[in-house]
């Protein structure tokens, strides 16, 4: 594909993997225009779009704009990466040090850790498909989207290099979150070495031997979490940031090539405390789909033993993640729904205006769109009704009973039909009260049936 760089309607074209455009009409801002391949599956691009959405805001995941076409040739466009993947950009650079060479590979372990949160396997972690900035962070790009695939010793080498055991000495197997790991860990060795894997048998540099060694094990039981590699490294650096620092010796460097002098940048700030993350400590032992099991655990005698200490942490941390949409949100919102559950239960300790931020997150549950948990407008209009964490207004309780009632929630129809019985929040209206009490006769709902038969409706 050739690259179109357009500045100032002066137009220069050379001979790359992506279109670049300089839009001098937006404040200067570059962008990636990549061809999709020939005969490429629609719903494989389809699929790939969705899921680049959903990671847009994530700061190590490339940025994804859209779609457009030109003709027949459709493009995906993207943030464009100054420095081209990895591999180029290691053997451009005059002093890829110590440092940077760390908080490049934190930067990938974040980019995973967070798709770990999410939900989701990039599948092909190797050196190409990580894209440099023009500030020198490192993102992620290129996903696949194939769940379960045959590994053939006929295609790319490249690919071979970076592929776990398992995936080449087994047919069918399913990608993992250990296959990733090993990837990794092999991505980490090329990263020092400034090589790419298995040219030589020359040992690693002394970095990423407290990581790299686990990760790539032969077998993958035995390979570290993404997030334990990412906790190993954001500790390295900021070990090696301070004695940097406060040293005056000479500046530790890996490899370093003679070459261009290199383009002013933006600056990036080293501080990884400055990064918005997860609580590690969540997600080191269980997903969240795991979590959610962990409240209704119990023993032959009765006896809650699931890890509702553990499913509460990561709850939080999962609630925490910020509005990115799609899947993370999703997820996002299933934990706030868990998290003022294990509150409102008792399964932890009461926070400090316990009732406060059970009625907020049961309200910001009731309201989201998707309608995954409809009885939680139940526990909402509860608050309203009984003026629990929220000032008390039984008529806005009607609002969501109606709206549960809609999505079949029982006790919603009876208590509404209650409410329209006695005027309770509304005009006292029989008729609707005896429709709404019928209909929740009519789905079995015990209290219903005896309040029809009390008052003869």
């Amino acid at each position: 594909m050739k690259v179109m760089i357009m500045i100032n309607e002066q137009t220069r074209k050379y001979y790359r993997r992506v279109n670049k455009w300089h839009k001098t009409t937006n404040k200067g801002e570059v962008f990636a225009f990549k061809t999709f391949s020939e005969g490429e599956n629609y719903m494989i691009v389809q699929n790939k779009v969705t899921i680049l959405k959903e990671l847009h805001d994530w700061q190590n995941i490339i940025k994804f704009y859209g779609i457009i076409s030109d003709g027949n040739q459709w493009y995906l466009v993207t943030e464009w990466a100054e420095h081209g993947n990895l591999r180029e950009f290691y053997q451009n650079k005059n002093d890829f040090d110590l440092k940077l060479k760390l908080r490049i590979s934190l930067d990938i372990a974040r980019g995973l850790n967070f798709l770990r949160t999410v939900e989701i396997f990039h599948r092909d972690i190797r050196a190409e498909n990580i894209l440099i900035t023009l500030n020198e962070t490192a993102k992620l790009a290129n996903f696949k989207l194939i769940r379960s695939v045959i590994y053939l010793p006929n295609q790319n080498l490249d690919q071979i290099r970076y592929r776990a055991p398992e995936l080449l000495e087994r047919a069918n197997y399913e990608y993992d979150q250990r296959c990733e790991v090993y990837s990794f860990g092999i991505l980490l060795w090329e990263i020092a070495e400034e090589r790419v894997p298995y040219q030589d048998n020359n040992n690693i540099l002394d970095i990423t031997d407290e990581v790299q060694i686990e990760a790539v094990h032969h077998d993958p039981d035995f390979r570290p979490k993404i997030s334990k590699i990412f906790e190993v490294l954001n500790n390295c650096f900021k070990k090696y940031s301070q004695v940097t620092s406060s040293s005056s010796g000479p500046n530790l460097r890996g490899n370093s090539r003679n070459n261009s002098m290199q383009k002013s940048r933006p600056k990036r700030a080293d501080n990884i405390d400055a990064y918005a993350l997860p609580d590690l400590e969540s997600f080191k032992y269980m997903t969240l789909t795991d979590a959610t099991k962990q409240h209704k655990l119990y023993d032959k005698h009765g006896k809650l033993v699931g890890y509702v200490k553990t499913a509460y942490k990561c709850f939080e941390a999962y609630a925490n993640l910020g509005n990115t949409g799609g899947t993370a949100n999703r997820n996002q919102i299933k934990a706030k729904y868990y998290k003022a559950l294990y509150i409102s239960r008792g399964l932890v300790p009461s926070p400090p205006n316990k009732d406060k931020i059970i009625a907020e997150l049961y309200k910001e549950v009731a309201d989201d769109e998707a309608n995954e948990f409809p009885e939680v407008k139940v526990r909402y209009e509860d608050c309203l009704c009984y003026g629990n964490g929220v000032e008390q207004d039984v008529s806005e309780a009607l609002k969501y009973y109606e709206k549960a009632a809609e999505d079949g929630v029982k006790v919603a129809m009876y208590n509404i039909g209650n409410m329209y019985y006695n005027g309770v929040g509304c005009k006292k209206n029989i008729e609707k009260a005896k429709n709404y009490i019928e209909l929740a006769v009519y789905n079995g709902y015990e209290a219903a049936i005896r309040f029809r038969n009390e008052y003869k409706l």
